[in-house]
């Protein structure tokens, strides 16, 4: 399972995919836009982070997200998902 998350150190917003170990999570790949980078923005690089994690997992290997999507925003994590060979998407509030 891949744990999938928004965070926002100022003056950024950075997507962070980690892996769940001893109730810990570690970070292995993130993609950081600046705050305020325009409409879209945020849902572009989601898209452009589900893409390269597919291209560096195998496609042996089936990839479960979980994303926290929070604050209203109904667009599941990475709505391109299956056409990448993600198998299953998980989200919550």
């Amino acid at each position: 399972m891949v744990l999938v998350d928004w965070t926002g150190p100022h003056p950024f917003r950075q997507l962070v995919f980690a892996l769940s170990r001893d109730g810990r999570a570690l970070p292995f790949f993130s993609r950081t836009i600046l705050k305020g980078s325009g409409e879209g923005s945020m849902a572009l690089a989601e898209d452009a982070s589900l893409e390269a994690l597919a291209r560096i997992v195998s496609p042996e290997v089936e990839l479960i997200l979980a994303g926290d999507r929070g604050f209203g925003n109904t667009r599941p994590v990475g709505s391109p998902a299956m056409k990448l060979g993600i198998s299953q998407m998980n989200s919550y509030m």
